[in-house]
């Protein structure tokens, strides 16, 4: 069976979902390692790789909810400083896109806009494990249990 990474590395820019960053901290029992070989992946230039800042506010809320303004400190620069990941702004030309995606494929707005944003910045593939985003077909969608 192919590795987790072996899907991206073809394509030119990947967009990358929040839960890979969550089940890499949190060292995830069943997604820890392979969102780990995505991530060592981008770090080494394997992979180029987007994110939206949609990932960083809903990484954020955990540690804000904890009262751990250490974690939320921490979580903040991790993003914006990790080797060969962008992270897209939310433009208005998100907005339509996103709004498009909702109304093709009846997405919750904050995938819609995550999965907008890395697509306008100019990605083909966008990893994740919502199975739900899998019905999208502007990029290639990389769920984690396609490998297991």
């Amino acid at each position: 069976m192919a590795r987790v990474g072996d899907l991206l590395v073809g394509h030119r820019l990947v967009g990358i979902g929040t839960a890979i960053f969550i089940y890499q901290l949190e060292t995830h029992p069943r997604c820890g390692a392979a969102a780990g070989d995505v991530l060592d992946l981008i770090a080494l230039g394997r992979v180029a790789a987007v994110t939206s800042v949609v990932t960083l506010a809903e990484m954020l809320v955990k540690p804000i909810q904890a009262g751990r303004p250490d974690l939320v400190g921490t979580d903040q620069y991790l993003i914006p400083r990790y080797p060969n990941l962008n992270v897209a702004a939310i433009t208005i030309a998100t907005a339509r896109r996103a709004a498009a995606l909702r109304a093709i494929y009846a997405l919750q707005l904050p995938d819609a806009v995550r999965v907008a944003a890395c697509w306008g910045a100019g990605a083909t593939a966008f990893r994740t494990n919502d199975r739900r985003l899998r019905r999208v077909r502007e990029l290639t969608v990389v769920t984690f249990d396609e490998f297991e």
